[in-house]
């Protein structure tokens, strides 16, 4: 099982010198990936409710300081050795896939090979109407983003021919320090982005924090791996708000095989939370095996 650590570029952590300090101390304590997460910018008034609470609110309110994903990303790469980093999600329809693979592209160049694209659909629709960015059909449209941005990562002349995209011998460099590009990881709570996982990503983030949705979303993309002839124990699996040993084990037997924490807000506290959460459910999970 490896361990990540989630919400990384928010809050305090948005500052050059906490955003090194905790970078650092979550390589040290031996997390295996730091996770980001994206909003451009929260309009006024939306009404778009947030999918994952109770009450439709998003956690730490709308004022929430969120730094650009990418660009903190390439802040703490210079910083660190090792720690995989990862976007989860970004939310794609936010963003052109030419100008985002070439930015993907650099980061992961720049950080030898660490980058994790982790992406979403999005759920505030308000904030894509802001951006003047395409929100109906764009779990289809996310499809056509997603071969684009592989396509200009693995070929010189890029040519791809779609419904949304036209690109005729489309040149785009640096390339990432990989020919297939980063891992790509789909995120979400339908089983639409647990079939689009199956189809084509690397991973899946199915979001609900029930383990039996989340055990019908992976039996889901298992399903759709298969019928698209791929080999769905490739898919890798990621789970957050995992708090106990008993229920990472359940997880584990699911086949989920990374699970990521949400670090506290006072940056006083993440050193002993995270070391906790090692001594708590790392620890005893290799422990009985996994």
């Amino acid at each position: 099982m490896k361990f990540g650590v989630v919400s990384s570029n928010t809050g305090e952590r948005a500052h050059p010198a906490e955003a090194k300090r905790f970078a650092q101390l979550v390589e040290q304590l031996g997390y295996e990936s730091i996770w980001t997460v994206e909003h451009v910018a929260i309009p006024g008034g939306f009404d778009s409710p947030y999918p994952y609470t109770d009450d439709g609110e998003m956690p730490g309110g709308n004022d929430l300081v969120m730094s650009d994903p990418l660009v903190w990303m390439a802040y703490v790469a210079a910083v660190t050795d090792a720690v995989k980093l990862a976007t989860g999600v970004l939310v794609l329809p936010l963003n052109h896939p030419v100008r985002l693979a070439k930015a993907v592209a650099t980061l992961d160049l720049l950080s030898s090979g660490r980058v994790i694209l982790g992406l979403g659909v999005g759920w505030l629709r308000e904030e894509a109407e802001l951006l003047d960015a395409p929100w109906d059909r764009r779990g289809v449209r996310s499809e056509e983003q997603i071969a684009v941005m592989r396509a200009l990562w693995s070929d010189a002349q890029a040519t791809y021919r779609g419904e949304f995209y036209d690109l005729d011998r489309v040149r785009s460099f640096p390339k990432p320090s990989s020919p297939a590009g980063p891992p790509i990881v789909l995120g979400g709570h339908s089983e639409a982005v647990a079939k689009r996982a199956g189809r084509l990503a690397d991973g899946f983030i199915p979001a609900p924090s029930d383990i039996d949705d989340i055990a019908h979303l992976i039996g889901v993309m298992r399903g759709a791996a298969v019928a698209a002839g791929r080999d769905p124990d490739a898919i890798e699996v990621t789970c957050s708000r995992v708090r106990d040993v008993d229920s990472a084990c359940r997880l584990a037997e699911l086949g989920v095989s990374r699970l990521n924490v949400i670090p506290p807000a006072r940056a006083d506290d993440v050193g002993p939370r995270l070391e906790a959460y090692w001594e708590r459910v790392a620890a005893p999970l290799a422990e009985r095996g996994y």
